[in-house]
């Protein structure tokens, strides 16, 4: 115990020197930049990491003051004359013998110490030094695991799903028992199959419970599930959002949401597409060049599948289909004549090598060929010289460097001449590709038929309305009934009105008395407004005509509005010419039901000082055309010179396609995997009966609301679909063939889900994550440290005053 009391400060001086020696060689290893290995190596055992916080001379210079302080204690005492007892200069002459000594200056200097120990911290704060994870005593886990189309992958026994299946499995038993996990399956979308639990077996069974799907890969949406439970978001009910005159005892007291340091095992092969930075500005990812975060998510990336040769997967597949229509003349007086139909195909060839691969096209339905004979399968083979070229991949460290482009071949196809009527359905497929992935290797489509649009015009007669009706173009479109103004008030019209029978109603010239009696169509006002307006009593005389939205559908191709000149157009204002007993119902309370809302007004044509001549309503699912003058008199005089104008039957095809919903079968209807599609059969159908695609041919009954379209959702499967249109009296019998009159293909069409080739590494933002590599969510301890220091350093100034006050 003596011997330690003689020593002690040999002893710290000793275990300072000691301390400092790691430190200094960090330093000394980043300033070689040779800091790579020994990174690696912190993190692996003690996840630790560390970088420099300082300029690399500020650095050297720290590693030189402990040295500089040393050799100021060597430095003699300056000597001052004074007159003193001759037996106390006798004793200090005994001491300066050992004044010079090397080891003097270690006597009991506390000071000395504090310096060192402050010029230690300084070292070890410059480091920047942080802690990668939770030191919780239960963790968190997240088990985000991909079931896209690429998963089907058999490069691995049976597949890549089922591979990833049983490894988050082993994951899951691998947990402690105070351990909580949650599973979430993403492709193009994503769910949370089971919500935090520590009950091993749910979390087992959510895993099994995934099922392969045919859809494309997205990460954001699964990145943006876990981050969100991972990182509550603040409630938005913060003290911003309370009365001013609340009392103090009465406010509310925000709570900031803590965020969970949460893994997230990632089982998928990494074939997604860049995040944009949207979609990283959405998941809070923060990104600094030197310190990337992952905003909570502890990122641990599995890879799925097999990758032995960079830029070389065996795989060839369909990753183009498209058709293209276009009318033959027929005979004058006959009605449309037949159609060509030219098919396009596009192969990809994802092999380091050339592949020769023939391809097949079915046609199902009845065509007859040159020779007039039956033609149910055309096929086009490629031949030896036309092989489909090599993948181009040339590896970069850098992802956006990366270049990888498969080898690709367009295949054309030219149909007989087919009937207009007549629906066909394309089946593009590659005959024994012998590759890894089967769902790119077939590709369908369906050209249907066309969709007239059926038309009620109803008014006093009009030469110019009857004019575009009386087109051969637009016969080929539309399909235009007429009535007089005083049939708007009869049985017959209502009845057809209120059952959707029309696709569009042309008002010219009058209107229906009351908004009851507006049809479940759209519709196309001529001089008047809907019933729920009056029309205006002013007028402008010659108004001078500009167009306001020329992106809108409607003026779609429209390029000589300016040209456009009329006598006359009524004022119009969406709440002033309102009709007096409905405008009382916008005072009513929020809540009542008769409460009315006024509509927005879109301006397509208005004058110079912003007067709408032409505009649109919304009517619930429904729009209102309104053009506040008119074509023609009811004495039969032209008032306005736009018929004359090219831009005149542009802005009735519009009007056709789309408040018509016209469907002119020029090109095919498809969609991908898992996407909705909007179907429009003709109008007054009662229901919708969709087949979907062998060998289940599931069958969905879609019933009609209070549109000439229904939205058909249930499209998982790769194939085929048809459907067809029924009256209330019609029989669920799906072998009409009068019936069967549309249909829609779903195709996976996807060059990237095509690529099967595994990424050894994935990308989000700036962060890579190497496969089997883990990103942390970092802790800054060189902060701490810096802290430490200044609280040394004052201790050491509060200990020197006190000794001079001494």
């Amino acid at each position: 115990m003596k011997w330690f009391k003689r020593n002690w400060f040999l002893l710290a001086l000793i275990a300072l020197a000691l301390g400092a020696i790691p430190g200094v060689i960090l330093v000394i290893l980043r300033l070689c930049d040779a800091d790579k290995d020994i990174n690696k190596w912190m993190l692996d055992a003690w996840n630790i990491t560390y970088d420099l916080r300082v300029p690399p001379w500020i650095a050297l210079i720290l590693l030189l003051l402990p040295i500089v302080l040393i050799i100021l204690y060597f430095l003699k005492l300056k000597r001052k004359p004074i007159q003193v007892p001759s037996t106390f200069l006798w004793k200090k002459s005994i001491e300066d013998l050992h004044v010079n000594s090397l080891f003097q200056w270690l006597r009991n200097n506390v000071l000395l110490l504090l310096q060192i120990l402050v010029l230690l911290f300084l070292i070890y704060s410059v480091l920047g030094l942080r802690f990668h994870g939770s030191t919780g005593t239960s963790r968190h886990y997240i088990l985000l695991i991909d079931n896209s189309a690429s998963m089907a992958a058999k490069d691995v026994a049976p597949n890549r799903l089922d591979w990833a299946k049983a490894e988050a499995i082993k994951e899951i038993d691998a947990a402690s028992d105070t351990d909580y996990g949650m599973v979430i399956v993403f492709n193009s979308k994503a769910s949370t199959l089971q919500t935090y639990t520590n009950d091993k077996e749910k979390l087992r069974e959510a895993v099994r419970g995934i099922a392969q799907t045919q859809r494309p890969t997205r990460i954001e949406e699964a990145l943006a599930l876990a981050e969100s439970l991972a990182n509550p978001v603040r409630s938005t009910e913060d003290a911003g959002s309370q009365p001013d005159d609340v009392p103090e005892d009465q406010k509310r007291t925000m709570v900031q949401a803590r965020g969970i340091s949460t893994i997230v095992h990632v089982y998928s092969d990494g074939r997604f597409a860049k995040l944009s930075e949207t979609a990283l500005a959405r998941l809070s990812l923060r990104m600094a060049a030197d310190d990337p975060s992952l905003g909570g998510l502890n990122l641990r990336y599995h890879m799925a599948g097999k990758s032995s040769e960079p830029g070389n997967t065996n795989n060839v597949g369909i990753i183009g289909l498209n058709v293209l229509r276009q009318q033959l003349p027929g005979k004058k007086g006959a009605g449309p004549g037949p159609s060509k139909v030219l098919a396009f195909v596009r192969i990809a060839n994802y092999r380091s090598a050339k592949a020769a691969v023939q391809l097949r096209l079915d046609v199902h339905e009845l065509l007859l060929d040159k020779d007039g004979k039956p033609a149910n399968r055309l096929t086009h083979p490629l031949q030896k010289d036309r092989v489909i070229p090599e993948r181009k991949y040339v590896e970069e460290t850098d992802a956006d460097a990366e270049k990888d482009e498969p080898g690709e071949v367009s295949i054309h196809f030219e149909l007989p001449p087919l009937d207009p009527g007549r629906p066909i359905e394309l089946h593009a497929y590659l005959d024994k590709p012998n590759d890894d992935f089967p769902l790119d290797d077939r590709a369908w489509l369906v050209v249907g038929t066309t969709r007239k649009a059926k038309v009620l015009i109803a008014g006093k007669p009009n030469r110019i309305l009857d004019a575009c009706f009386e087109q051969e173009a637009t016969k080929r479109l539309a399909v235009a009934e007429r009535i007089g103004p005083d049939e708007l008030k009869g049985e017959s019209y209502r009845k057809k009105a209120r059952n959707g029978e029309y696709d569009l109603v042309i008002f010219d010239r009058c209107a229906p008395d009351d908004e009851a009696d507006l049809p479940l169509a759209n519709t196309f006002f001529i001089d008047r407004p809907p019933p729920s307006w009056k029309r205006g009593t002013v007028m402008l005389k010659q108004p001078l005509v500009m167009p306001s939205k020329q992106q809108h559908p409607l003026m779609r191709h429209l390029t000589t509005i300016w040209d456009v000149r009329t006598h006359e157009a009524f004022v119009f204002d969406v709440k002033k010419n309102l009709d007096p007993k409905f405008a009382r119902e916008l005072d009513l309370p929020d809540g009542d039901p008769n409460k009315r809302v006024l509509p927005t007004l879109t301006r397509l044509i208005e004058t110079s000082n912003q007067m709408p001549l032409l505009f649109t309503l919304p009517r619930g699912p429904h729009t209102d055309l309104v053009m506040t003058f008119p074509l023609i008199t009811d004495e039969g005089d032209v008032v306005s010179n736009w018929p004359l104008e090219t831009s005149f039957p542009l802005f009735f095809r519009n009007i056709l396609y789309i408040l018509g919903n016209v469907d002119d079968a020029k090109s095919a209807i498809s969609t991908g995997p898992g996407e909705p599609i909007v179907l429009r059969p003709d109008a007054g159908f009662s229901y919708v009966q969709v087949t979907g695609p062998p060998p289940d041919k599931k069958i969905t009954k879609l019933e009609r609301r209070d549109r000439n379209e229904v939205l058909f959702a249930d499209t998982e499967e790769l194939g085929p679909y048809r459907y067809r249109v029924a009256s209330p009296g019609d029989k669920d019998d799906d072998q009409q063939p009068d019936r069967l009159v549309r249909g829609f293909a779903v195709n996976l069409l996807d060059a990237n889900e095509s690529n099967i080739e595994p990424r050894e590494s994935i990308r989000i933002g700036n962060v890579r994550i190497d496969k089997g590599e883990e990103k942390y969510q970092t802790r800054e301890i060189w902060k701490w440290i810096l802290l430490l220091a200044l609280v040394l350093l004052m201790t050491e100034w509060f200990i020197y005053h006190r000794r001079i006050a001494v």
